[in-house]
């Protein structure tokens, strides 16, 4: 448990210990734990939530893979690869796991997995079960471990490879060996621990990018203890390159796509600065992290700055050195964001891996015993880690229970009220065109409409149509409908805006005859065909479709011949 205390504070660096937990307690929180990955796993494989735009990318990257895609690294594809071999086609599959379950389940495997790593690196630290356990928690409840555990996202698997990323860092360290004159080298345990880390540091830029900011951290910490020099470390640095490599031969095969896009998002395109964008995203870390949590970290970091200016600090070595150490790989990766805010845009989900950090920090802070206070917890201690849990109890229990509550409290349909109206309409219309048989070739110049089409009939063709020679999204990278020979006959699949004289917004006449508002270059009118003329009842069930709720939004679908494409 540590050494007990020796005597009162007095403002120097002094012994701490763990504060007592009652074994049922901490047993009770581990179960509660595991029933919590159970029924998240549960949830999310019976979701009656259609795909969204990314997770239907990510669903048609699966059948196709490959090191790397328009906008992201491959893992993710690979992962959905393997989960949905159980599964049949969206559209098709029926009982648990299958539909859009089959890209969903896994998720909450990797949030665990996850957990289980926060847990290590906490008992590798400070060597006490209380601690990692009520990390843990607050790492697997919070509001956004939550989300996604209920979404196919990359940013589950980032948190994975990430929290073992820095589990293997930690233990890198740890076995280090001093020698003469107290320089470190690293021992051939701590080699195998180097390596560990650079094949998760590796394995999470194939997940995500974002995962580049790791060794930010890491160089920080690196340098404040004096290790950059010792080999381990740049043994991980050339595992993580080595593993990351077939992706980046990838990127060089297609002119660098995924990087232009990243740093497009990154850097913006007005080159001014956002203010108010920065003061949201700041915000919304309150909800994401959970507000007493993420409190917490903040008013923690600012009475650890003030400390450390006064050269005071309630924590033995050890410990103090543990806490700065969670600090270093929990804000380098909000202030990048932050950064990414001010100068372009942020979601609040883009700092995801601090989490991890802010998670084992707080806990550290809450459940330590220090020369501040005696042998009990405080009360307001008590409360906010009994009020964390509750609160993030609660928001995971409603997520997962979201769409059936949206549903019995007649909220479904409205955007005001439904959170997930914004995703209706795309696979009513690929489920319409599915009765189009043999499938004919689909063009569109959506990317929601091209994912979705791709995902939910997996055996069409699927192509972007690119008058333009845009490369904006996988299809037009990969997929674009001039690359195809001959002259086949296409079935183009446009969104349009229904006003007061229901004009459509892309090219050519509406079934009823109206006027055309163009939104690219227009087809030529005379070789373009109405599908309401060759296939009407598909037209009449395209026609009664509203995408993302929206009153004024259906689609368009018209019949052309690649020849007759002026475009081409």
């Amino acid at each position: 448990m540590g050494p007990q205390l020796a005597r009162p504070y007095h403002g120097g660096i002094m012994p701490t210990r763990s504060l007592p937990a009652h074994p049922v307690v901490l047993s009770l929180l581990g179960l509660g734990l595991l029933v919590v990955v159970v029924l998240r796993v549960w949830a999310a494989a019976i979701w009656p939530v259609p795909l969204s735009v990314d997770e239907a990318q990510y669903l048609v990257w699966s059948r196709d893979l490959q090191m790397g895609y328009y906008s992201k690294p491959p893992f993710i594809a690979w992962v959905l690869s393997l989960a949905s071999w159980s599964c049949g086609a969206p559209s098709q599959a029926t009982g648990p796991l299958s539909g859009e379950g089959c890209v969903r389940w896994l998720q909450p495997l990797a949030i665990g997995l996850a957990s289980l790593f926060v847990y290590a690196t906490a008992q590798r630290l400070f060597d006490r079960p209380r601690v990692g356990l009520w990390a843990a928690v607050l790492f697997a409840l919070a509001p956004l471990t939550s989300f996604y555990s209920q979404a196919a996202t990359t940013d589950a698997w980032l948190l994975l490879w990430w929290s073992a990323a820095l589990w293997a860092f930690v233990e890198g360290l740890h076995h280090d060996q001093p020698r003469l004159y107290g320089v470190q080298t690293t021992s051939n345990e701590g080699l195998r621990w180097w390596v560990a880390c650079g094949l998760f540091a590796g394995l999470g830029l194939l997940t995500k990018y974002s995962m580049a900011v790791f060794a930010l951290s890491a160089l920080w910490v690196l340098a404040q203890r004096r290790r950059l020099l010792t080999p381990g470390p740049w043994v991980c640095a050339a595992v993580a390159l080595l593993v990351f490599s077939p992706n980046l031969i990838w990127n060089a095969h297609w002119d660098w796509p995924t990087m232009a896009h990243h740093a497009d998002i990154t850097v913006g395109q007005d080159h001014g600065l956002h203010p108010t964008g920065l003061m949201r995203f700041f915000a919304s870390q309150w909800g994401t992290v959970g507000p007493l949590v993420f409190g917490m970290f903040l008013w923690g970091s600012l009475r650890r700055m003030g400390r450390g200016l006064a050269n005071r600090s309630p924590y033995d070595q050890q410990t103090n050195e543990a806490i700065g150490l969670l600090l270093r790989f929990a804000w380098p990766m909000l202030l990048v964001v932050m950064l990414q805010s001010l100068l372009s845009r942020a979601h609040a989900n883009w700092a995801s891996p601090a989490l991890v950090g802010i998670s084992l920090v707080v806990a550290a802070w809450w459940l330590i015993e220090s020369a501040s206070r005696g042998h009990r917890l405080s009360l307001g201690t008590q409360i906010g880690l009994w009020l964390s849990l509750l609160i993030n109890v609660i928001v995971c229990g409603l997520l997962m229970a979201s769409p059936w509550l949206t549903q019995a409290w007649g909220l479904a349909g409205q955007r005001q009220t439904d959170p997930f109206v914004r995703l209706t309409g795309y696979k009513a219309v690929a489920q319409a065109v599915s009765s189009l048989q043999p499938l004919p070739i689909l063009a569109s110049d959506d990317r929601k409409l091209l994912a979705n089409l791709s995902a939910y009939l997996p055996g069409a063709r699927v192509y972007a149509w690119n008058p333009k020679g845009e490369k904006d999204n996988h299809w037009q990278l990969q997929q674009d409908l001039r690359q195809l020979p001959g002259s086949p006959r296409v079935l183009l699949i446009q969104t349009r805006v229904l006003t007061g004289t229901d004009a459509w917004k892309s090219g050519g006449p509406g079934p009823s005859g109206s006027e055309a508002q163009p939104r690219t270059e227009p087809l030529s009118e005379p070789l373009t065909e109405p599908l309401a003329q060759t296939h009407p009842d598909v037209a009449t069930l395209l026609e009664a479709i509203r995408l993302e709720g929206k009153h004024d939004l259906g689609v368009n679908a018209r019949w052309f011949s690649l020849a007759q494409d002026p475009a081409q």
